[in-house]
């Protein structure tokens, strides 16, 4: 497991211990009803859907994706300032989670 890998399941496990994987999801899935994600893409999809026939769930997927991580890099930039607090106050609780081998820095 390299370093990186070593690191992220380390925040995720303590994101899950403390409550706080499920604070940010829905914190994040709030900001995507609002600025209006879902309706967007849910439109999208029926628009492919009906131009394409029939298509298969995967290659519809596929088609609208793309698109889809657009339109959500947008609705979120929008809103990054209360995630990004939601996350900084994460971290505070967490202790500052650190990658194995990676002393703390001392203030």
């Amino acid at each position: 497991m390299s370093d990186d890998s070593a690191l992220m399941d380390a925040i995720r496990k303590r994101l899950l211990e403390t409550g706080d994987w499920e604070r940010i999801s829905r914190l994040l899935r709030t900001q995507l009803e609002e600025s209006g994600f879902d309706d967007d893409v849910k439109d999208l999809a029926k628009e492919k859907a009906r131009r394409g026939g029939a298509p298969s769930l995967g290659k519809l997927v596929a088609e609208v994706a793309p698109a889809a991580k657009g339109e959500s890099g947008e609705g979120l930039r929008r809103g990054h300032a209360s995630v990004g607090a939601g996350l900084g106050d994460a971290a505070g609780r967490a202790g500052g989670v650190r990658a194995p081998g990676v002393a703390r820095a001392r203030g």
